[in-house]
């Protein structure tokens, strides 16, 4: 069964929540440890959160008003981190297997599949679907549904399909449009395989349930004051005034100086130098180890 790599060292959302607090100066510990007379999670009920907002988590416990605020400022993170490249939003060589040939007389009539499923230009398939992190493509390769040949690159159409010639064995291009991958069709079946921009689930992570959702772990590696930047950025925008709505201006921005950080410490890994061994000096090279070798 196959298994993906978790970050078992990231820092948990009521942190993030309790730093926020204090950088908008709201950080008053209780005998009990947590803040203001706020349970973990409603960090922000009384300073312009609200009441707990209507709904129910998977555990049962109320959607509150402060959960709401963080996962928009967690959205807002995400989508300036995945902007600037950081790799943790992109997934890589996922595939996407048995899409049925198109057997649509009409050569015109594509194929096409999305996250509701995969349409072979004649029926809607509730499965393959596209992943549900899925956000757009970066590349696509594909292979004949055989199961033992290599995946061979797609060309994106960029300027649209062309259903200009009978329908082969693999489709060879591919356009993303309207929330799907569309294809001209193959003759056969055929499997994807992905290279995608993602998307991360907001809290309660379904990948941590039952973990109450203000202590579950946060992907990001040193994440926590970047992210509790944005969190008092959503907070201070609810506040009707000019002040706060220029302070919730300079914290988004120094949220983004330290997202930059973080991203900075994955192009410095890309851009190390290389170790070159030094060499020795063979019988034929004029200079003696160390040196060039040219002559004054």
């Amino acid at each position: 069964m196959a298994t993906s790599p978790v970050f078992l060292y990231g820092d948990i959302v009521n942190d993030v929540l309790n730093v926020a607090r204090a950088r908008i100066n709201e950080m008053v510990l209780t005998a009990q440890g947590y803040p203001g007379g706020a349970y973990p999670g409603w960090q922000f009920n009384e300073v312009g959160g609200g009441p707990p907002a209507a709904g129910v988590n998977p555990d049962g416990s109320l959607i509150l008003q402060t959960q709401i605020m963080f996962n928009s400022a967690w959205r807002r993170f995400q989508k300036y981190l995945s902007n600037l490249g950081f790799r943790l939003f992109i997934a890589d060589n996922v595939p996407v297997r048995g899409l049925a040939g198109n057997t649509n007389p009409d050569p015109a009539i594509q194929s096409w599949i999305s996250w509701n499923g995969y349409f072979d230009g004649i029926r809607l398939n509730p499965i393959p679907a596209l992943p549900t992190d899925f956000q757009s493509p970066i590349k696509v390769y594909e292979r004949v549904s055989t199961g033992g040949t290599f995946y061979k690159p797609m060309r994106n159409a960029l300027e649209g399909l062309r259903n200009s010639l009978p329908r082969g064995p693999l489709n060879q291009q591919y356009e993303w449009r309207s929330n799907a991958i569309y294809l001209p069709g193959a003759s056969g079946a055929t499997d994807l395989l992905l290279e995608y921009k993602r998307k991360l689930p907001d809290y309660p992570d379904p990948a941590q349930v039952p973990v109450l959702w203000y202590y579950q772990i946060l992907p990001v590696p040193d994440c926590l004051s970047p992210l509790a930047w944005y969190v008092a950025s959503e907070v201070l925008s609810l506040r009707a005034n000019q002040d706060t709505a220029d302070a919730a201006i300079m914290c988004e921005t120094k949220g983004q100086n330290e997202a930059d950080e973080i991203f900075n410490q994955q192009a410095r890994g890309d851009q190390r130098p290389l170790t070159v061994r030094q060499g020795v000096a063979r019988s034929g090279d004029r200079g003696g180890p160390g040196t060039s070798g040219a002559t004054a």
